[in-house]
This record gives C-alpha cells, sequence and structure tokens, in this order.
C-alpha cells in the first residue's frame, strides 16, 4: 500500500490536509506531524489520533530549533537542510521517512531536510505543495534567501531541487492562483456543512460547542487586525470601526479580536467583542451566516468563506478606506481579490473605494 505523509505547523494546513486525507487519499496509508509552531496543537493531535482519519498522528516539538533567531541562527538554521534521514526522522518524531508521497504547504528548512534525506529514492517520491491560505496563491516561495541559498547549491553540485521535483499542488480554488504555476493542479474538495461526518470531526477536533455560537446573535462582525502590535503600521482600524457601528447600530456589530492583540481597543467604546479561541473556520462551520456580513480592513481571515464553504455570505475589505495600505495588500493581493470577486460578484465580495461608500456596502 501507498504511503502519505503530511507536515502540518498550522490549523489551515490541517484543515486542507484533512480534506485531502478523506477525499483524495482513501485507498492509502496516510500519517501527518503535527508541530508546536501553533499553541494547543499537542491537544489537537491527540483528538485527531481518535477519528480514524490517519494512521499514524505524530506531535513534533520544533519551534525552538527552526523559528526565529538572530543573523547567526538563521545562517546555522539554513545548514539544517543537510541533517540525516535518522535525524529528520528524530526532529519530526517519526520512526521512518519511507513514504511514496511527501505533502508540504511551504518551501521551509524541513521541507527541503526531508527532499535531501530522500534525494536518493526523489525519482520514487511524489512531492505534493497543498494549501495553507490565500499566501499559497500569491506567493510561490516566501523563503527568499533560503530559496537563494537552495538553489545556488544545487546549481554548483549539479543537483535536482525541490522546486523541480515537486510535482502537484493540491488548492480549494485552482484557478485563483496568480503566479506561473509550475505545477499540476489538483482540486480540493470543498468543505461542506451538510455533510454530517465532516462537521462531527472538525467538532471533535477542536471541542466546539455551541455556546461559541454567540457570532450568531450579531448582524455585522469585524475581523480586527494586528496593527497596533506591528508599530510600523499605524492605520486607523478603531475610529473606522466606531464609524460603522454608528451606521449599523452599536448592537447588530460584534468584533473578534486578533489574538496577538492583548489590550481590548473597543471596550471604551463600548461595541461588542470576543476572542474565542478555535478557529473561526469552526464556528462557520457550525452556523449560517447567509444573511451576516464579515468585515475587515484587509484579513485572509473571511476569505475562507468562500474559498473553502462557497457560502453566500457577504464579506467587505475595507483596505480602499484606510489612512495607509496595510503590508500586505499589494499587487498580488489586489490581483487575488480580483479573481474572488469576479467570481462572485458584487453580492458576495465588497470593497469600497472610501468612506462614504460604506451606506451601500452595509445596507
Amino acid at each position: 500500500m501507498r504511503r502519505s505523509l503530511f507536515i502540518c505547523h498550522t490549523y489551515n494546513m490541517l484543515f486542507a490536509a484533512v480534506q485531502i486525507a478523506r477525499f483524495n487519499l482513501q485507498e492509502e496509508e496516510k500519517d501527518i506531524v503535527l508541530t508546536d509552531y501553533t499553541v494547543g496543537m499537542e491537544e489537537i493531535a491527540n483528538r485527531l489520533r481518535e477519528c480514524d482519519i490517519f494512521s499514524n498522528v505524530y506531535y513534533a516539538r520544533i519551534k525552538e530549533k527552526y523559528h526565529g533567531g538572530g543573523i547567526v541562527k538563521k545562517i546555522r538554521k539554513t545548514f539544517y537542510i543537510f541533517e540525516s534521514k535518522d535525524t529528520i526522522c528524530r526532529t519530526l518524531n517519526i520512526p521512518d521517512i519511507n513514504y511514496n508521497n511527501i505533502f508540504f504547504c511551504n518551501f521551509d528548512i524541513i521541507s527541503h531536510t526531508i527532499f535531501f534525506a530522500l534525494y536518493d529514492k526523489r525519482e520514487k517520491i511524489e512531492f505534493h505543495r497543498f494549501e495553507e491560505g490565500y499566501s499559497t496563491y500569491t506567493i510561490y516561495d516566501d523563503y527568499r534567501i533560503l530559496h537563494k541559498f537552495v538553489k545556488f547549491f544545487c546549481y554548483m553540485k549539479r543537483k535536482d531541487s525541490l522546486y523541480k521535483c515537486t510535482k502537484y499542488i493540491h488548492l480549494f480554488e485552482p484557478d485563483f492562483v496568480i503566479y506561473n504555476c509550475p505545477y499540476e493542479k489538483i482540486p480540493i474538495r470543498k468543505i461542506n456543512k451538510k455533510d454530517k461526518k465532516t462537521v462531527e470531526i472538525m467538532n471533535y477536533i477542536f471541542e466546539y460547542n455551541e455556546q461559541l455560537s454567540e457570532y450568531t446573535k450579531y448582524q455585522y462582525i469585524f475581523f480586527e487586525e494586528c496593527f497596533c502590535v506591528d508599530k510600523k503600521y499605524h492605520i486607523n482600524d478603531e475610529q473606522i470601526i466606531k464609524i460603522i457601528a454608528d451606521k449599523v447600530g452599536i448592537d447588530n456589530l460584534i468584533v473578534k479580536l486578533h489574538p496577538r492583540n492583548r489590550i481590548n481597543r473597543f471596550e471604551k467604546l463600548d461595541i461588542h467583542t470576543t476572542s474565542v479561541a478555535i478557529p473561526w473556520e469552526i464556528i462557520q462551520l457550525n452556523n449560517d451566516f447567509s444573511n451576516k456580513t464579515l468585515i475587515s480592513i484587509s484579513s485572509g481571515a473571511i476569505l475562507p468563506t468562500k474559498i473553502w464553504f462557497d457560502d453566500v455570505t457577504k464579506i467587505v475589505f475595507l483596505f480602499e478606506c484606510t489612512n495607509q495600505y496595510p503590508h500586505m495588500v499589494d499587487q498580488n493581493y489586489r490581483k487575488y481579490l480580483e479573481y474572488i470577486f469576479n467570481k462572485y460578484g458584487s453580492e458576495g465580495v465588497s470593497i469600497p473605494k472610501n468612506l462614504g461608500m460604506l451606506d451601500s456596502v452595509l445596507h
């Protein structure tokens, strides 16, 4: 039987991995590694083991080894890609790495390390990228320094690279990729809210309960971003939220606080807020938001409404109404939103050009 291994650092990766495993690889043995890049992932791993989706669920503590650091650590980390097969197995807490398919999201150090550890078998192994979020559609490789190092090394040693040997990319919306994608695009099955098995599995993994459905009481849900933490950006989102509250009524609006923001900036404005810890997608999976409006300045958190679920819920982006553009609003981001707008139309997606257009967008 063919064997597949998934590497997942985030909840978004896990959502996609579960869909691929359940609907694209039914006849294969499937293992998954969840890492400590996301808080609470060990508990998620424990519950995932009971769901009969993956043959083996491994949990790996790798953040201290790979994450962050100064220039010395970053240079040292680059050379981890040459670690042995035994070393990467110990790092990932897996007994072996003898797989026919390797699924990864990004061209990070771990992906390259696995590739070079399996280099002699590369022609017998299929390497797959899969969706993490909107960046998978807009950025070919976000690890630019590592990319240059690997390309230089492979050129000098006349070796194949992971970039060359990757053959497939799995996406919820394959036609939305904006860069020149060199891989065969394979669609991920959309998450069906009427599929009781899917709902049951996701609810168990993330411990959903109906008490987490307070969002449904509000017509408008605003997704805060971490501008006040990223000091180089001084986005006037607080002012914009106050304007929205005045227009729609304070009891019709709730702000979903960003987990990185430790201060509730809206308490003094008497605006309703929530800081539910589970992923928003689990809440959307369990509730009907068809008559609601999800609003954000530029957050990708409201995109799965369309990309994953195909919901009729309206989403609104307000980056054109701010005093400066957030860093993520670049040419690629705009092109990606254009694809979404072309598919779902103005009834599904709105990007008002100024605050004067808010009335027509919100009502």
